[in-house]
């Protein structure tokens, strides 16, 4: 504490002053700017978010029907490979 009763004030002159004021009030309004910047792009994902998730349900059904062809189809292969290899390859050897 003792340090800061001994430091030198330092009086700016009323030019520098303005000019700090002046930094001063562009920093906050960018600052405001990047805070209503971050909520407004908040909101749009959390937006977004929702529309996903809707439609998401909307076509789960959709989605678990193709599933479920796909792996039927897959599975048919694999057997049908499965009982070709097991009958010699069809080559005759």
């Amino acid at each position: 504490m003792q340090w800061l009763l001994e430091r030198r004030q330092v009086v700016l002159e009323p030019a520098a002053r303005k000019s700090r004021a002046a930094l001063l009030v562009l920093q906050t309004i960018k600052k405001d700017k990047t805070i209503k910047r971050h909520e407004s792009n908040a909101n749009r994902k959390a937006k977004k978010d929702k529309e996903r998730s809707k439609e998401t349900e909307r076509f789960a059904d959709v989605h678990k029907e193709e599933r479920k062809r796909k792996y039927a189809a897959t599975g048919k292969d694999e057997a049908r490979k499965k009982k070709k290899a097991e009958a010699g390859g069809g080559r005759g050897h």
